[in-house]
């Protein structure tokens, strides 16, 4: 049984972006790296030591934004959980994995879906057109995400106040869309929701 389309546009995307945790960079790459399916215990056992590969690198750790870590994994550190700041440059995954002589996926080149291909195949689904005047989007969900908060507002204006809230009816909306977290069949949280709208014009 071959893995499910969806898992392979996911892990594109991760190895696509410029930072990303270890473990879901393991993810990814085993994932696109051995794309027939084999049993749990043996995938599982590779992202495993993937995982461990990566973090044995010592690569210098990033938060999310891109901004540097100095932190221990054991403290917050000014406010912030440490725990988000175990980002990595996947670029830097990528070259050492090929100094050590192991297979990194030859077909993570471009986006799983390109712009014209959404244009044309997906005009009747409005939500995965990506907003040109909206930052580009780190995973793929942030876009219907944006394009049902932008909805949302036009028949609850005031919710502009409230973007926690808003974020909670756009992941009742993205749910209905089958829109699920990895690994699990329900709504996102409101507050990783919400880091989708960073830096995004909805009104």
């Amino acid at each position: 049984m071959s893995i499910k389309k969806e898992n392979i546009e996911e892990a594109t995307e991760i190895l696509l972006m410029e930072f990303a945790k270890p473990g879901d960079i393991a993810w990814a790459w085993e994932i696109l790296q051995n794309r027939d399916y084999q049993d749990d215990e043996g995938r599982y056992k590779r992202i495993y030591d993937k995982t461990k590969f990566i973090k044995g690198l010592s690569l210098p750790t990033r938060y999310e934004d891109g901004s540097p870590s100095f932190a221990s994994q054991s403290f917050f550190t000014a406010g912030r959980d440490v725990r988000g700041s175990q980002y990595v440059l996947v670029e830097d995954v990528k070259q050492a994995a090929i100094n050590a002589k192991f297979d990194w996926p030859i077909d993570v080149s471009k986006p799983a879906i390109s712009a014209p291909e959404v244009i044309k195949s997906d005009i009747d689904k409005p939500w995965l057109v990506h907003n040109p005047l909206d930052p580009p989007p780190k995973n793929s969900w942030y876009t219907p995400a944006r394009y049902f908060a932008r909805e949302t507002l036009k028949e609850k204006p005031l919710l502009i106040n409230n973007k926690l809230k808003l974020a909670g009816e756009v992941a009742t909306l993205l749910f209905k869309i089958k829109d699920y977290p990895r690994g699990r069949v329900a709504e996102r949280d409101p507050s990783t929701v919400l880091k989708a709208f960073t830096k995004c014009i909805l009104t």
